[in-house]
């Protein structure tokens, strides 16, 4: 069985102050590069170790993380 974004709503509302795109028919590197990322500068990391990562962040920029659901990559 293949996971759907649906079943994971969750994430709404662990992550309340965060927004969620989900992207189809990309690899995870490609998101990165079309968002003029490098895929080597990522780092593989649990959901917490993301949030304690992103709250330790400073600085102008942005904090993406990213995973695959099924075939479809939600980027954060």
């Amino acid at each position: 069985m293949i996971a759907t974004p649906g079943e994971y709503a969750w994430l709404t509302e662990a992550a309340a102050d965060r927004s969620f795109t989900y992207v189809r028919g990309l690899t995870p590197e490609q998101v990165v590069s079309r968002r003029s990322g490098r895929p080597d500068d990522f780092a593989p990391m649990t959901y917490e170790e993301s949030v304690d990562a992103a709250s330790r962040s400073s600085g102008p920029g942005v904090f993406i993380g990213l995973t695959v659901i099924g075939d479809c990559s939600p980027l954060e």
